[in-house]
């Protein structure tokens, strides 16, 4: 099955368009890397660009597009991908002062 197939379906698009993150992780176990996985997200945008322009996440290009290393769990090497994850949000939203 291809990751595109597993891309969001209406129901759950409809569902996000409700909730308007500033911010999306986003994450596939099926992608080879997170540049596949962003070509693939970029390609279901394009297809209806003024839907999703509508998050506010995808208007800003604020996506972080995650390889298959946070999908699966790694023992104490999680440690360091929790790290990541936390400098990555850190640098798309500061922390208020």
């Amino acid at each position: 099955t291809s990751i595109r197939s597993r891309m969001i379906s209406t129901n759950s698009a409809f569902t996000i368009l409700g909730l308007n993150p500033d911010i999306i992780f986003a994450i596939s176990p099926s992608a080879p890397s997170a540049e596949v996985l962003q070509e693939t997200f970029e390609a279901t945008f394009d297809e209806n660009r003024t839907l999703w322009n509508q998050l506010d996440a995808v208007a800003n290009n604020n996506i972080v597009y995650l390889g298959g290393e946070y999908v699966t769990s790694k023992g104490l090497q999680s440690i360091s991908s929790i790290n990541k994850l936390v400098d990555l949000l850190e640098a798309r939203i500061p922390a208020a002062q």
